[in-house]
């Protein structure tokens, strides 16, 4: 409850950057997905997740949507580019310590480093993807 509090005293969202956040830095929402949004506020705050409801006006020229194929191909583009530059390219040691000491998550490092450098590129404001919901065996 603090930092929703934090959010609607300061009118604003505050991003933290991380590492491995999967698409990109910034802050992350739940669209059309109230009971989502709880999940991931009791699961990451357990006693102070909050759930907020925010309306957020953007340019569709600013949304990379990775739910359409347009979206999808600016990604695999980009990705086939850095995966020819890779090699050319220096990580931090923050970042190469990351990945040595949690290998599952390189795919994770190197999806927000993609992604973060679309956004500048490109100059997208916002990145949209649905995840898959594995349905229960009953």
């Amino acid at each position: 409850m603090k930092n929703a509090l934090n959010i609607l005293d300061n009118r604003e969202f505050i991003s933290q950057s991380k590492i491995n956040h999967w698409l990109g830095n910034g802050v992350y929402f739940f669209v059309n997905d109230p009971d989502a949004a709880e999940w991931w506020g009791n699961m990451k705050s357990p006693d102070d997740g909050a759930v907020m409801s925010a309306e957020i006006e953007l340019d569709e020229s600013e949304i990379l949507d990775l739910d359409t194929l347009t979206g999808a191909n600016v990604l695999n583009e980009f990705y086939d580019l850095w995966n020819d530059l890779n090699s050319d390219l220096e990580f931090p040691l923050e970042t190469i310590r990351f990945i040595k000491d949690n290998p599952s998550q390189a795919k994770h490092v190197q999806m927000s480093i993609v992604l973060d450098l679309i956004f500048e590129m490109y100059g997208y404001k916002a990145c949209m993807y649905s995840f898959v919901i594995e349905r229960l065996q009953v």
